[in-house]
């Protein structure tokens, strides 16, 4: 009897030593918080550039690193700053567009960077002459 509440209190000790490792690794995190993940654009004529910056935050408790933002296609691009961003701190997205077609047009820019959600949308969207 007295094993087996040696042995359920050890189990107990432990599950909450490791729930308290566990939340402390994940308060240590960046967290990328956009002021807005879309822009719409009104409307652009075939082979003008669309230039629009996306802001974001470091809303966590470690540096974020922005690793890539890719786009299928190369009628658009991104550009970023490739040093960390330091918790509550401000950065931004660079992005921009040259349309080959027209019609309604939407581009994403997916962003990679060290958080919790590895991947980040970024969405442009209009009407193209």
């Amino acid at each position: 009897m007295q094993l087996f509440l040696f042995l359920s209190l050890s189990f107990l000790v432990s599950a909450c030593s490791n729930f308290s490792n566990e939340e402390k690794q994940a308060e240590v995190q960046p967290i990328i918080q956009f002021s807005a993940d879309h822009f719409g654009f009104d409307t652009l004529q075939i082979g003008d550039t669309l230039r629009h910056e996306f802001i974001f935050k470091n809303t966590g408790t470690a540096k974020l690193n922005i690793d890539t933002v890719s786009t299928s296609c190369d009628c658009a691009s991104g550009y970023f700053s490739s040093e960390p961003i330091n918790p509550g701190e401000a950065n931004k997205i660079e992005v921009s567009f040259v349309p080959r077609e027209s019609g309604h047009a939407t581009r994403h820019y997916i962003v990679k960077a060290n958080t919790d959600s590895v991947f980040h949308v970024l969405t442009l969207e209009g009407y193209v002459k």
